[in-house]
């Protein structure tokens, strides 16, 4: 047994240490003679570097395990589970396997004195102690064996505390207050919950916003803050607020801004909280803003002037805390354990020191990171739904499409997080406006589509409808009519301008030399929300971006634009195969399209009102006939007779006037290419010159031109497939401005329906 003792009294572990000091390590060389010492020393060398290492970069806490829990059917024992800490020396404390341990060996009953219920501390510690023991050979005469242990064995002891040990780190919170900007502070005052966020440091002469968060912790009658400011300082919006019937668990925020103009250094900006009951008034927690020339420079500087602080140092017991139990007596002779804290919760806040590893310090970053975002966003009202799916597209000749958009236009529908000031969407913030565009194929380009740039921006009305719910505004776009003639005139307007758009332009959409087969028309219609001007009922702005076409929007910053648009197709070829119906059957009625269109009767009726309406055909006694393409019309006149030059002209001028803008040549210029390209609009006498006849040869006409007191004809064209050329003529001139004003006639004729 001494001799246990003594071999005990042998081991000298490496003491635990939190001062600084210079390290020294052994230098081997041939013939030195190496004693315990110089083993020792190679030890200590590394294992305290490493300590050093673990106590101030990674700090002392628990790294993994040691959860402390209650033993099922065994009332008074705890079990402690595997795992790694560091003490405040930076020595590791390994438990490999749980270990059970009976508190009733460690607390009796008179530990409780009067009281129903205890609290205790559970702590582990490093510790070591020898292994085996082996023979040590001395060159001393002696007669008596002696033994030394060959190995340390490092453990840990578990002890149960009556006081909670002290902190190795204790809370610092100047770190949190050093390196953000903007600073928060916040702290229950009475009945409120509050907050405040503004920047710590800001430069000379910038304007700062104040952000001030209430939440209710109880019901509240009438609420005012008031925030007290230094004299010098300017406000923009007001400073104080008040808010009636305030619910529990309530949240509001209210922003002011202000400019510090010509001050240097710092200020405090505190407050009060007025209008409680039985209260005078309750302070509220100040903060400080510091103007500086460069505020980046000073906000280094600061972070950097704590991070050099001097390295800490402990005088408490290295032992790390893991759980605090708390315990009640049963009966005379027993206690149960009622609780297990393995966070060490106090003030809502655990004090449990951990050690982060990096994959868990990623982890925990990630976790701060999306909640940071979300706090940002919570800040600002967002738009949460719209009634619309976003870059929907809806076939206007389809009948169920077309009735699915007009019932859109009828109540469109933005809902927002939270309640807004809605005198602030208005038509001013609000716009819904149409751009049409084409689509069709480039060679080696394939589709493309191209705004329309003869095409204006086409600005639609826009009605509020009157809502209930604080969050949510209603539109209708469209004219305030009954809804019967409102979908009348919108049908009507809808097909007309995407067709006045195509066809008010004398040729097709032009990329450098090459034309672009135009396929479809998209009338794409625009909504937009001004986020700079839309305010919520704290005066705090929309965060409008649409990020990704997802709700809810924003991107954590005030203002922005919301857009959406919404997609009205046109099948051109559609358009273009009715018209080919009536240039290839002049004078055929709606019965005999619809059947040749394979469209409904509703749908072809639209395309040829619209189509009248454009001048491209004309409707006269039940029957459709064409008209000149107004994108490709050149008027020729036959230069056998010198006042058919004058009638072009005449015509042309006139042709102007309702919006066609005709090319003019006579018949000796005409050229191939002209015939190929352009419908041509044929001024002509009682007969024509040889040239004439010569290059329009294949032109059959119906009309006895010598006895004509003015007439038009529409023949074949036999140079352009699918198209009509017009013969505009009479036997002299005033034939011919007889038949003119007759042609003239057809452009003036109304739409059916």
């Amino acid at each position: 047994m001494a001799n246990e003792k003594k071999m005990e009294e042998q081991i000298k572990d490496i003491p635990c240490s939190t001062s600084l000091k210079s390290f020294q390590r052994n230098r081997y060389f041939y013939g030195k003679l190496l004693t315990v010492r110089d083993f020792e020393d190679e030890q200590r060398y590394f294992i305290e570097k490493q300590r050093l290492i673990n106590r101030l970069i990674h700090g002392e806490g628990v790294v993994c395990g040691l959860k402390v829990e209650k033993v099922e059917n065994k009332e008074s024992f705890i079990r402690i589970t595997p795992g790694v800490a560091l003490d405040c020396c930076g020595r590791e404390i390994v438990m490999p396997e749980p270990m059970e341990i009976d508190l009733s060996k460690k607390i009796s009953l008179e530990d409780f004195g009067d009281e129903e219920t205890i609290t205790r501390w559970v702590t582990i510690r490093y510790s070591a102690c020898g292994k085996e023991p082996v023979p040590a050979y001395s060159a001393e005469s002696s007669c008596e064996e002696t033994c030394c242990y060959s190995r340390i064995m490092e453990g840990y002891e578990i002890d149960i505390l009556k006081e909670k040990p002290e902190e190795y780190f204790p809370s610092d919170e100047e770190i949190c207050a050093v390196w953000p900007n903007p600073a928060r502070v916040a702290k229950k005052v009475g009945p409120i919950y509050f907050e405040r966020i503004m920047p710590k440091v800001v430069k000379k002469g910038e304007r700062f916003k104040v952000t001030i968060k209430i939440k209710a912790m109880d019901d509240i009658p009438s609420l005012k803050i008031e925030e007290k400011l230094p004299p010098k300082l300017k406000v923009y919006g007001s400073s104080s607020f008040e808010r009636k019937d305030v619910k529990k668990g309530e949240e509001f925020y209210h922003t002011y801004w202000i400019d510090p103009k010509d001050i240097i250094g710092k200020f405090d900006i505190t407050g009060k909280i007025l209008n409680i009951p039985n209260i005078p008034y309750l302070d509220l927690p100040g903060s400080s803003v510091e103007t500086a020339e460069e505020p980046e420079i000073e906000k280094s500087k600061k972070f950097v002037e704590y991070w050099i602080k001097e390295c800490p140092e402990s005088s408490k017991e290295p032992a790390v805390l893991l759980a605090s139990i708390k315990l009640r007596k049963r009966t005379s002779s027993s206690f149960e354990i009622t609780e297990v804290d393995n966070a060490i919760i106090e003030n809502g806040e655990f004090k449990k020191s951990l050690v982060f590893s990096n994959p868990r310090l990623y982890q925990l970053i990630n976790c701060v990171e999306k909640e940071l975002k979300a706090a940002l966003e919570k800040d600002l009202p967002k738009i949460t739904y719209i009634n619309w799916k976003h870059d929907e597209e809806y076939d206007w000749f389809n009948e169920e499409d077309r009735r699915k958009f007009l019932n859109l236009l009828d109540k469109l529908t933005i809902t927002f997080d939270r309640a807004m000031d809605k005198s602030t969407i208005n038509h001013k913030t609000l716009n819904v406006f149409v751009i049409p565009y084409f689509t069709g194929k480039l060679e080696k380009f394939g589709n493309v589509e191209e705004l329309i740039v003869e095409a204006e921006k086409i600005y639609l009305p826009v009605y509020f409808i009157p809502e209930d719910e604080k969050n949510q505004i209603s539109f209708r776009v469209g004219y305030p009519t009954s809804n019967e003639n409102r979908n009348k005139i919108l049908k009507a307007y809808i097909t007309n301008e995407p067709i006045t758009t195509v066809y008010s332009s004398r040729v097709l959409k032009k990329w450098g030399l090459r034309i672009i087969e135009c396929s479809k028309i998209i009338w794409r219609m625009f909504i937009q929300l001004k986020g700079d001007f839309v305010l919520d009922v704290n005066r705090n702005p929309l965060d409008a971006n649409y990020l990704k076409a997802e709700l809810p929007t924003g991107n954590g910053s005030p203002g922005g634009l919301f857009e959406s648009w919404l997609n009205i197709k046109f099948d051109f070829n559609k358009i273009e195969n009715t018209k080919k119906v009536i240039n290839t059957n002049p004078g055929i009625d709606i019965e005999d399209i619809v059947e040749n269109v394979k469209l409904t009767k509703e749908t072809t009726q639209l395309i040829l009102n619209a189509l009248t309406k454009n001048k491209i055909i004309y409707f006269k006694e039940g029957k459709y006939y064409p008209l000149p393409d107004p994108r490709k019309t050149i008027i020729v006149y036959d230069g056998k007779y010198n006042y058919l030059e004058e009638s072009a002209e005449k015509l042309k001028a006139d042709l102007r006037d309702k919006g066609i803008i005709a090319e003019i040549k006579s018949s000796d210029e005409l050229t191939e290419e002209d015939k190929s390209k352009y419908e041509i609009v044929l001024l002509r006498g009682k007969d024509i010159k040889s040239a004439t006849a010569e290059k329009m040869r294949e032109v059959e006409s119906k009309v006895d031109w010598d006895k004509s007191k003015g007439d038009t004809e529409i023949v074949k064209n036999p140079y352009i497939e699918n198209t009509n050329m017009f013969i505009i003529g009479g036997k002299d001139k005033r034939s011919i401005g007889a038949a003119i004003k007759k042609f003239l006639e057809y452009y003036k004729v109304k739409p059916q329906g």
